[in-house]
């Protein structure tokens, strides 16, 4: 569960993660807390100036 940190240019400069026993987070969890490392990763780089492209400017 590891997410990438954007500054303005699109560089990486950091990474955001949880490290956690197997045994002490249930499978079923997982998903949820990648999504929640995800949307703080996503907040830490706007919070920098960095503005993901949308979608159609991806595909051209």
């Amino acid at each position: 569960m590891t997410a990438p940190v954007f500054v303005a240019p699109g560089k990486i400069i950091a990474a955001l993660n949880i490290a956690a026993p197997e045994n002490r987070v249930p499978e079923e969890r997982i998903g949820e807390l990648g999504d929640m490392v995800a949307r703080a990763a996503h907040r830490i780089s706007a919070a920098l100036g960095f503005r993901s492209p949308a979608a159609n400017e991806i595909a051209s």
